[in-house]
């Protein structure tokens, strides 16, 4: 969350992507910032803090999904090195109507073999974690 003056102006948040055990190491990411603060750096930072906490705890995928169409939102993913992966045509039904969503990926951490469990955000320790959101 990202705050200024005591008021929330965006917030980015990682959940999983899918249930299937295969997926443990892939999370879905989303990242919203109020329109008076676009072009301030507040979504490069939230962006920053939130893949660094995602690496610490062993995810090796983020995808993201952005309503067709979207430029700022195109570019603002490929700037954090996402790529596209496809899009889901009239899947996303808001303000009335169907829209497509365009799908993309990014490596957060390289995928191992045989890697050890994805941790939790409580495994992190305390001071690590106040380390990356105070950076």
């Amino acid at each position: 969350m990202c705050c200024l003056d005591g008021v929330i102006v965006g917030y980015a948040y990682a959940s999983r992507h899918r249930k299937r055990q295969a997926y443990d190491y892939d999370v879905d990411v989303s990242i919203y910032v109020s329109p008076q603060h676009h072009g301030t750096g507040a979504a490069e930072l939230l962006y920053q803090k939130l893949f660094r906490i995602l690496t610490d705890l062993g995810y090796c995928h983020a995808y993201a999904g952005y309503t067709v169409p979207n430029e700022k939102s195109r570019k603002f993913h490929e700037k954090f090195g996402f790529t596209p992966v496809g899009t889901y045509r009239r899947t996303g039904y808001k303000l009335g109507s169907w829209h497509d969503v365009t799908w993309l990926e990014k490596s957060v951490s390289p995928c191992v073999d045989h890697p050890p469990s994805v941790k939790w955000i409580g495994d992190i320790p305390a001071e690590r974690l106040l380390d990356i959101l105070r950076s």
